[in-house]
């Protein structure tokens, strides 16, 4: 006798996709919370990025071991994830790149692109000078 696979479902293509073949024992399903689940029992559940916890109402009636968000926060969650659900959110996994878009958009601040890029859609050569954070201090508060 074997035992049944790990059945994991996930909202769309592009996630299934990036995970590759799954290791022998695992099943790899879709679900977008919007049609009906593809089980009575799905080990671990990966909800839509965005927006899932007005969507989670899904899970009632499914029984899962792990509700995994891709998300750092976990706002509105309590009131919506069914009872009887373990959920865990994505922290440690967007900080990099949080961090490193907000150096982006402080360096595009700082430097004006904002300015030119408007200036740009109303077909006017907006030239300007700047202030440059070379040789300056930053900090950055928050992270992730």
């Amino acid at each position: 006798m074997t035992d049944a696979p790990l059945l994991v479902s996930v909202p769309g293509t592009t996630l299934r996709d990036a995970l590759g073949t799954p290791p022998a024992g695992v099943e790899v399903v879709l679900w977008d919370f919007v049609s009906p689940p593809p089980a009575a029992h799905i080990d671990l559940v990966v909800p839509p990025y965005m927006g899932a916890a007005d969507r989670l109402g899904a899970l009632a009636g499914v029984t899962t071991r792990l509700v995994q968000s891709q998300s750092i926060g976990y706002d509105d969650v309590p009131g919506q994830l069914p009872p009887g659900h373990v959920f865990a959110n994505a922290a440690s996994v967007h900080e990099t790149s949080t961090a490193e878009l907000t150096l982006a958009l402080v360096l595009a601040a700082q430097r004006g692109i904002p300015d030119f890029v408007r200036a740009a859609t109303e077909g006017r050569w907006a030239p300007a000078r700047h202030a440059s954070l070379a040789d300056r201090r930053v900090l950055l508060l928050g992270y992730g």
